[in-house]
């Protein structure tokens, strides 16, 4: 069987048909060249067709890929700002037991200076020092054991 193009070839534009009567003054002539104009015009606009319709099925390819990687895309930005919001979280513990720490650091620093004072006081108060003094020489208007040292 023949295609619409293989018949339109066959039947109007070959010279069998066109004849040698078919002059330009001829109205067949001029229904001819209409009628061959048109059926040009007519498959360059179902070609057109075709490749918008091809290029349409291709459009809505890429529109649903294109759907689908910012659906991936915003599935991405909540696990992202869900994992930063836990680690501010984090953060914001972790500061605080830090500041914990670095002032019960603080408070022990101070007590054991406290204590470590309070010990060399009470050592000091419970110590006795015993001094033997020798005194020799004539110091005029003193007597010898006269001397007192200051506590």
């Amino acid at each position: 069987m023949a295609t619409a193009d293989e018949i339109w070839k066959a039947v109007w534009t070959t010279d069998k048909i066109k004849g040698s009567w078919m002059t330009p003054d001829n109205p067949l002539w001029t229904a001819q060249s209409v009628i061959t104009e048109t059926y040009e015009q007519a498959t360059k606009a179902v070609a057109a067709a075709n490749a918008a319709k091809t290029n349409s099925a291709s459009a809505k390819t890429d529109s649903a890929a294109a759907k689908t990687g910012v659906a991936a895309l915003q599935t991405a930005v909540t696990a992202l700002s869900a994992t930063l919001t836990k680690t501010a979280a984090d953060t914001a513990a972790t500061r605080a037991a830090v500041d914990r720490v670095e002032k019960a650091l603080a408070t022990l620093q101070t007590s054991i200076a406290t204590m470590v004072a309070d010990a060399v006081k009470a050592a000091l108060a419970t110590s006795t020092v015993e001094v033997d003094v020798t005194v020799s020489g004539n110091v005029p208007g003193t007597t010898p054991g006269a001397v007192v040292l200051p506590q």
